[in-house]
């Protein structure tokens, strides 16, 4: 019941007064006005010391979806902060923003960030890579995914594993 009375933009002080941090009483608005259809997806590649390139993977594995999930659910906060800020970085690239000042924008430095620290690599690798796809999934299979961004080769630490 509380989750419905959340839909309501006039009824959510009175659903804050049981959950101030809307914690068990999601607001669906993800789904609206336009229903998202397609998945985006981080990827990365790894170039060694002799340039040896490495095919692109899968920079996050997603767990999909399980039923208690709609209970508890702690990686989700960190999956929407990635899909928001590679949403971000988009955005900021179709307008037309110059390669040089792209790779300075608050949205570019944190995916940056992630891939370059928080991602494993092997041992050796002196360049990274990162790239935002977008795949239809299962609706349209006789659609193939589509690179939306790839960023320019970075220098990566030796020492950083």
């Amino acid at each position: 019941m509380m989750t419905v009375l959340q839909q309501f933009p006039r009824m959510r002080p009175i659903v804050r007064i049981f959950d101030p941090l809307s914690t068990f009483t999601p607001v669906w608005t993800f789904f609206a006005p336009r229903p998202a259809n397609s998945d985006f997806y981080l990827l990365k590649r790894e170039k060694d010391d002799v340039n040896t390139e490495t095919v692109w993977t899968a920079a996050v594995q997603y767990q999909g979806f399980r039923w208690w999930h709609c209970l508890y659910n702690p990686g989700q906060r960190a999956e929407k902060a990635l899909f928001d800020t590679c949403q971000e970085l988009l955005i900021t690239a179709q307008v037309g923003t110059s390669l040089t000042t792209l790779q300075s924008v608050p949205s570019y430095l944190a995916v940056l960030n992630f891939v370059s620290n928080h991602l494993s690599y092997a041992r050796g690798t002196t360049q990274i890579q990162f790239m935002i796809v977008l795949d239809p999934g299962h609706s349209y299979e006789d659609v193939k995914p589509r690179v939306l961004f790839t960023s320019q080769w970075h220098r990566r630490d030796r020492d950083a594993s």
